[in-house]
């Protein structure tokens, strides 16, 4: 989700940083800082003479405060790679700016860390100060005003040579222990005029004031706890069960490499059994994270259905972008036994749009369509990354998903929009082929073809769900009753038993001998009663053959394919053989001549396993006879 850039400068960073303390250990050089290198912001042609205003993006660096801290892009000034930060430490009449992030992860309580980044004044600055401050809290910092932040900041770096070097980067650098759970890092001037400790660098009097350029901003660690791993245990998140007969690993997204610190804008890292599937950029929230929290988070708030986490995805936004997640099984899929996939949704308070288009792929091979396209691009000499993905993305909105093609067996019954901001059932069933590996959820629909529902007020023209519980389990009489369709093995009927003959093959004396019969290419479109236009030719023979013989009295029988619960299956079956019941009234036929029959899905003349067969069992029968 999302589009970004990181900086490829931060191992030159952590490497500098390693030689500056040396006897100093510094657990893993993780930098807490997600966008320490500022690259994040790299949009070229946003900057208006090489700089612009520090945007206010909750998930990187933004302005804390009514002041006017800016970004720059100049790849010779910069500390490391294009991009870079500046404010004014010192303005007139107590001004200040100050720039504030969320760090990846909160801080553990008694823990040891160190701040260093790196600062540089400006060629028209007046006057050079001597210290920096930092303030780490557990909420996030904001005010309505442009003067000093008045809190006491735990990181204060005092220089009495002062900070005055405007041709070379002067690193600014200071440990602290943590209280516990300080989770976003505002760096500026916290002190008054009056404190502030100057040295007039200019001979002639000008507007006074400090200002400053910051670059590669590092918080790390010191010692062995990593506060972004330390809450993991591989073997707490593989005891939670969901369901004792779940062949999907991690069904609660409970196992994670490292604790989610952002929006995810490359591939899916943070999951030990869970990938993406395609360049769409599926989240992972836990409540050990800041911004990528549960229950609260960018896209809203939710609490997990279990444990501490789950996954976020667009299951529809414009331009087909999609967003896919895929799991290995514990064993293959058996031959001819049924399945039942379940899973937990629930509409993120952002979206202004609901859908019912909750579909599952089953595959022997881990379905990496595009990232393989990705990944080719990416070996290749002189291609960037960031550019790779840049003309990926732009590929997929001129001509869809390459994964929309693929047709998925399992697929949400229609209708069944998933329209609650709270944790909803999704179901469906599954005859193996056998040998299958691998599970796929999202939406393989395009655009136009997708099932969208208005919800709300807000302008968010996506549909983007938390995603939690996820079982695939063999189908038992337990599990069977709320997913409809699926039935045991021995117990499948013949769909030849069924099969009816069709009306232009068969004689006078056929069509009165009490055997259901219809008409070849006569069907419904997918969870539809409405009567096809070319169907109603069909219908009006029946009509005039009826009036030529008023001894003559009708059944309609309806049907549908296995998609959906028994009980909306019967309902969209009753429907069909009423909308044809009716229009042969509206013909001049008298009711009492016709009667009518529905079966739902318990009558197939065709596989429900393939598009093709599912359509033939979308029906209505006839049975005609003579008084």
């Amino acid at each position: 989700m999302g589009k970004g850039m990181k900086s490829n400068k931060l191992l030159l960073l952590s490497i500098a940083i390693f030689c500056f303390f040396i006897g100093t250990k510094i657990a893993n050089s993780q930098n807490l800082v997600g966008n320490g290198g500022f690259e994040q912001f790299i949009k070229f042609d946003d900057y208006d003479f090489g700089h612009k205003l520090l945007e206010n993006n909750p998930t990187t660096w933004h302005n804390p405060t009514k002041a006017r801290p800016e970004i720059y892009y100049d790849e010779k000034t910069a500390k490391s790679g294009a991009i870079f930060a500046g404010m004014h430490m010192i303005g007139i009449s107590g001004y200040r700016e100050y720039i504030t992030t969320p760090l990846r992860c909160r801080l553990l309580p008694g823990e040891q860390y160190v701040l260093s980044f790196y600062v540089k004044l400006s060629e028209n600055s007046e006057f050079a100060i001597s210290s920096f401050g930092a303030l780490l809290t557990e909420e996030p910092v904001k005010t309505e005003y442009t003067s000093r932040i008045k809190d006491t900041p735990q990181v204060f770096v005092d220089n009495t040579s002062f900070f005055d070097d405007k041709r070379a980067w002067q690193l600014v650098r200071d440990t602290f222990t943590a209280i516990g759970n300080e989770s976003y890092l505002t760096i500026g001037n916290f002190l008054p005029d009056e404190k502030s400790v100057t040295k007039k660098v200019v001979l002639m009097a000008q507007q006074g004031k400090a200002y400053y350029y910051i670059d590669d901003i590092y918080l790390s660690p010191i010692g062995e706890k990593d506060p972004c791993r330390v809450l993991i245990d591989s073997s707490v998140c593989e005891s939670v069960v969901v369901s004792e007969l779940n062949i999907v690993p991690d069904p609660s997204f409970e196992c994670f490499v490292e604790c989610p610190s952002n929006i995810n804008t490359e591939e899916l890292s943070q999951l030990k059994y869970w990938k993406q599937t395609a360049s769409g950029t599926p989240d992972y929230f836990n409540s050990c994270s800041i911004i990528m929290s549960a229950p609260e988070n960018i896209m809203g708030s939710e609490k997990p259905k279990t444990g501490q986490g789950y996954v976020g995805l667009y299951m529809f936004d414009q331009g087909n972008y999609r967003e896919y997640i895929t799991a290995q099984f514990s064993q293959p899929l058996k031959k001819k036994q049924w399945y039942v996939v379940t899973v937990y949704v629930a509409l993120s308070d952002n979206s202004s749009l609901a859908t019912d288009a909750f579909e599952f792929l089953v595959t022997e091979k881990n379905p990496e369509l595009e990232l393989n396209d990705l990944k080719q691009w990416e070996k290749a000499d002189g291609v960037d990354t960031a550019e790779a993905r840049k003309i990926l993305k732009e590929i997929l909105k001129r001509d869809g998903n390459v994964i929309d093609k693929v047709t998925p067996q399992i697929i949400n019954s229609p209708g069944n929009y998933a329209t609650e901001r709270t944790w909803q059932k999704i179901c469906g069933v599954y005859l193996a082929n056998g040998g299958e590996k691998f599970i796929t959820m999202g939406n393989f629909n395009s655009d136009k073809e997708t099932g969208l529902r208005k919800v709300g007020t807000g302008n968010n023209p996506y549909a983007y769900y938390y995603i939690d519980d996820f079982t695939f389990e063999p189908l038992t009489a337990s599990n069977m009753s709320e997913c409809g369709a699926g039935i045991a093995v021995d117990d499948i009927p013949n769909p030849s038993d069924n099969t009816p003959s069709f009306y232009q093959d068969l004689t006078i004396p056929q069509l009165l001998s009490g055997k259901p019969f219809t008409f070849e290419g006569f069907y419904f479109e997918f969870d539809k009663y409405d009567i096809i236009d070319s169907n109603y030719a069909f219908l009006d023979s029946l009509v005039e053959m009826m009036f030529d013989d008023e001894r003559l009295n009708l059944k309609v029988i309806g049907h549908t394919d296995y998609v959906g619960s028994d009980r909306y299956n019967l309902k969209l079956s009753k429907n069909r053989a009423l909308a044809v019941v009716n229009y042969l009234k509206s013909q001049g036929i008298e009711k009492e001549r016709i009667t009518y029959e529905y079966f739902g899905a318990n009558k197939p003349i065709a596989s429900n396993l393939i598009p093709e067969g599912r359509q033939k069992n979308r029906r209505v029968e006839f049975v005609l006879k003579r008084q």
